[in-house]
């Protein structure tokens, strides 16, 4: 354990914050860590640090008897103390979370679990502008679909208004539209099932914050 002292001395306790992307994540984290007690940051992504992967493989031995309860159990220990360092960036918090825009998911037993949830449709505008504001520095952009995009993004990298008076232009790729709902649609039905054996899930709507 690498902070021992301090969870004897104080009660932390753990959660996560989740959504789809431009969902408004970022946003509700900024104004949980307005209260003095509570420290979210992003994004840690820990379910690509997905240990099930290893300890449910038969050609690991992690999955055997004698190592897979414990190595699960180190890792879950791992997240505990990667999120205690938060403490150090804000002493008074004694609320620490990871706000990473993904599905809803268990990899921490006794988390409290936030999902937040705005309108589709002003997702994939927001999303859509992201991604044409990430590639203008330099990012490239690897999210399914964003390929048909491509007379979109060269109006947009010569004008950055182009789409204020033609905003019907912006999302008139029926390709775009239907791997962008795609992706949503199976984010939401992951989260939803997490829900259905997680019902302390607490839910925000992003047009209530």
């Amino acid at each position: 354990m690498i902070f021992p002292e301090r969870q004897a001395k104080s009660p932390y306790s753990f959660f996560i914050l989740r959504g789809f992307p431009r969902s408004g994540t970022n946003w509700l984290s900024n104004l949980l860590n307005l209260h003095p007690e509570i420290f979210v940051n992003g994004e840690f992504a820990f379910s690509y640090l997905d240990i099930r992967a290893v300890t449910d493989n038969w050609r690991s031995i992690l999955s055997s008897e004698e190592y897979k309860d414990k190595t699960i159990a180190h890792y879950h220990e791992f997240v505990r103390n990667v999120l205690m360092i938060g403490v150090d960036l804000k002493p008074t918090a004694r609320v620490l979370g990871d706000r990473t825009p993904q599905p809803l998911e268990s990899f921490l037993p006794g988390a409290k679990a936030l999902w937040v949830h705005r309108d589709p449709r002003d997702v994939i505008v927001s999303w859509t502008y992201h991604r044409f504001n990430m590639i203008n520095k330099g990012n490239l952009d690897d999210f399914p679909g964003f390929e048909y995009l491509g007379d979109q993004f060269e109006k947009y990298s010569k004008d950055v208004r182009y789409f204020q008076s033609r905003p019907q232009e912006l999302l008139s790729s029926r390709g775009w539209l239907e791997t962008f709902c795609e992706r949503w649609t199976r984010h939401q039905e992951t989260s939803f099932k997490f829900t259905e054996t997680h019902p302390d899930v607490y839910r925000v709507s992003y047009e209530s914050l």
